[in-house]
């Protein structure tokens, strides 16, 4: 296949924007939205640098100003859900193998996002329940108050991150009837994500 041209700044930032109002779902923009977010001041600029864009392979123009369609654009794209994490005693960590994948449209997003099916009970009064799937970015940090899987003792939980006077981290469960963990530094206890989003169990 031979190598496509390469793109202009004006060109790569035409593009950009494309995708992200494909992701976002808000459908073909207007020459003149396309313009404001272009920083172009003619519409002019607009139907050059799609024409630029067509002629190079990264869309389509099927006639009038909304018939454009990005090339190669997926409708939807599938995480990989690598095991259960533990919403209670921690459980060891997903083996090899091939994954399972959720299926879904552009909501979570990202190379660095993957999912992991709830177990247990110790997050249900953040509405987090056994069977639900979350959907985790992958940090070696968060911030206090935010919702991340740990790794503790070589086994994954999910829990609320605490950073307390002194610099002590606690993992704290969101059920009233469990205790926190205090994650000990000579240890391998550390974060691996935080948390982006819950898809419920149908219950």
């Amino acid at each position: 296949m031979a190598e496509r041209e390469p793109l202009s700044p004006s060109q790569e930032k035409l593009l950009e924007f494309l995708r992200a109002e494909l992701r976002a779902r808000r459908g073909v923009p207007s020459w003149p939205k396309i313009a404001r977010a272009c920083g172009w001041s003619s519409t002019r600029s607009v139907g050059y640098n799609l024409d630029q864009l067509a002629r190079k392979g990264h869309l389509r123009l099927t006639g009038g100003q909304k018939g454009i369609e990005l090339v190669g654009a997926p409708a939807g794209f599938a995480l990989p859900v690598l095991g259960d994490v533990a919403a209670g005693a921690p459980i060891p960590p997903p083996g090899e193998g091939e994954p399972e994948h959720f299926e879904f449209e552009r909501v979570f997003g990202g190379e660095d996002v993957f999912m992991l099916r709830v177990r247990g009970d110790s997050m249900i009064e953040a509405l987090i329940g056994p069977g639900d799937l979350v959907a985790v970015r992958r940090a070696p940090e968060a911030a206090d108050g935010e919702k991340v899987v740990a790794m503790i003792d070589g086994e994954l939980t999910l829990k609320v991150f605490r950073q307390r006077a002194g610099g002590a981290i606690w993992l704290q469960p969101c059920n009233s009837k469990l205790a926190g963990i205090k994650l000990d530094p000579k240890k391998d206890n550390r974060v691996i994500g935080v948390l982006v989003g819950v898809v419920r169990a149908g219950n």
